[in-house]
């Protein structure tokens, strides 16, 4: 239904002649003379008048003499709805939300209002499309007294610029393009469909483009679609021949004036390249990534991102720039409070579904903040004093053969060793530590059935892990060489379980020896096979 939400005052107004589009009508209410211009296009029962009046308004000649006898000759539905003069404006909000449906196409007229409502127009407009997803056009009739003639003016375009003004800002402050992308659009279409206009806009398709493909890959997280796609945003806004800002500034003056500080906010992310170089130019703009998602609230991102950082500056300072994207480099790259980082990222990275216990937003937020107040220099020092500090241990199964654990024993010489094995196998355990001179901690974890005893592998697997952890072990070699195939499978579960921030290095035992002479001397050092990373 079209609802027509107007005033009326108690001044006196003149006849005269109103023109609204081509229609005029001699009257001396505005009002009076919009109803009979809509009337022309739609029927009676699909409008109706709602009229904010104060007491004075009700009771006066304005109402009852020149207004209402009209509405009631023409057979036109409308109400009143009390109003007072001081009243606040969220107040007429609410009054105007009471009469108003789901879908409506509201008239706003503002022409016989108090002087502060044509000012508070756009709000109304703005609560009303956003609550009842009503359709709003504003009008105001401004009188000549020269011509004794009111001209309707729209004024709607004042809303649709604060539409403009909140998309801008809701891409700029947060990364979300869609209604911003929705009003470009929207414009581009209106000026290609307008065959009055013989000059069109040729970069706003672009523009379009090149917001959603930013948006998106800010949203995902993934830092190739972010580099490509600001460079693909900064070169469309930046093109020394100015085409899409001369758009811009043409067809969409909204907009125009915001795409500065647009640029500037997105630069800071760029690092002019769209490829991933690691350099210092790269390690600032991951910077200040992570300093967008804090400062939009987005933690779950900026968890994503944390390590990344972390990670990319150990690499840089270590000289392994090259090796930025390799997976299990990244992998074992160690770091203090590696924990919270990585148990808060898997927990939002699983949406919630794991064993994972979420921190505190408070002590997240505050920790990341933490690293961001840190230099390049700082952060990879702290690095430098975890490795110092670090524990390097061997995980071994261990069968009945003896050679595979002796061998790797004597290759590495680790502060800790932790053996999985049967309750048979692990009788041979103080003697292979006695044969190797071992003189660091040792750990047996037992698998009573280690052939079939699949029901064991949670239990197991976690209490190597938590004995790892307790033991600050960063630096392990993981020996597959040994034991059944079920303790071999748990050896790799173990491994992948506990690859983060872990430098894991994966072996294999080779005797070359016949298996008779292996048998009888188990206690010759063999070769050690190092299995590729990747």
């Amino acid at each position: 239904m079209i609802k027509i939400l107007t005033f009326l005052g108690t001044m006196r107004y003149q006849e005269n002649n109103i023109h609204i589009d081509d229609f005029c009508m001699f009257h001396r209410i505005f009002p009076v003379a919009l109803t009979k211009y809509y009337l022309k296009s739609v029927s009676k029962k699909s409008l109706k008048l709602i009229f904010f009046l104060t007491h004075e308004a009700k009771t006066h000649d304005n109402w009852l003499k020149y207004t209402r006898p009209d509405l009631e000759r023409i057979k036109v539905n409308y109400d009143i709805v009390g109003i007072t003069a001081d009243m606040e404006p969220i107040e007429l909000v609410k009054k105007m939300l009471d009469v108003v449906k789901e879908g409506d196409e509201v008239i706003l007229d503002t022409t016989h209002s108090f002087r502060n409502i044509p000012i508070t127009a756009s709000i109304i407009s703005l609560y009303l499309r956003e609550v009842k997803n009503a359709k709003v056009r504003i009008l105001y009739g401004w009188y000549d007294r020269e011509l004794n003639a009111t001209k309707a003016f729209d004024m709607t375009n004042i809303v649709e610029m604060a539409d403009w003004l909140y998309a801008a800002r809701l891409f700029r402050e947060y990364g979300y393009s869609k209604p911003l992308g929705e009003l470009v659009k929207n414009r581009n279409i209106s000026l290609y469909k307008n065959k009055d206009i013989q000059e069109k806009p040729k970069k706003l398709g672009s523009l379009q483009d090149a917001l959603r493909d930013l948006s998106d890959a800010l949203r995902l997280g993934s830092i190739k679609s972010i580099r490509k796609s600001v460079r693909k945003l900064l070169r469309l806004l930046e093109d020394p021949k100015g085409l899409a800002m001369k758009d811009l500034e043409k067809f969409t003056p909204e907009l125009y004036p915001l795409i500065p500080s647009m640029v500037e906010k997105y630069k800071k992310l760029d690092t002019e390249k769209e490829s991933i170089e690691l350099d210092e130019k790269e390690l600032e703009a991951e910077r200040e990534l992570l300093k967008f998602y804090l400062d939009t609230e987005d933690l779950g991102m900026a968890l994503r991102l944390a390590r990344e950082y972390i990670v990319n500056v150990t690499l840089y300072k270590q000289g392994q720039r090259s090796e930025v994207l390799n997976r299990k480099i990244r992998e074992s790259v160690i770091f203090p409070e590696e924990n919270l980082i990585r148990e808060a990222r898997n927990h939002v990275a699983h949406f919630g579904f794991n064993k994972d216990e979420l921190p505190s937003s408070k002590k997240t937020r505050e920790h990341l903040r933490g690293l961001l107040e840190r230099s390049l220099d700082e952060l990879f020092e702290t690095h430098q004093k975890v490795n110092i500090n670090s524990v390097k241990a061997v995980f071994s199964p261990l069968g009945t053969s003896k050679g595979a654990l002796f061998t790797v024993l004597k290759h590495f010489n680790p502060d800790v060793l932790v053996v999985i094995t049967s309750k048979q196998a692990a009788e041979n355990v103080d003697e292979i530590i006695e044969k190797a001179n071992f003189k660091g901690k040792h750990y047996v974890v037992l698998v009573n059935d280690p052939f079939t005893g699949v029901d064991e592998i949670d239990k197991v697997t976690e209490e190597i892990r938590k004995y790892l952890e307790d033991n600050n072990v960063k630096d392990i070699v993981v020996n597959l060489t040994g034991g059944t195939s079920l303790l071999g499978y748990i050896a790799e579960l173990v491994k992948e379980k506990i690859r983060y921030g872990r430098r894991i290095t994966t072996v294999l035992a080779v005797d070359r020896r016949p298996y008779e002479e292996q048998k009888e001397n188990p206690y010759i050092v063999g070769e050690i096979l190092e299995l590729p990373r990747e």
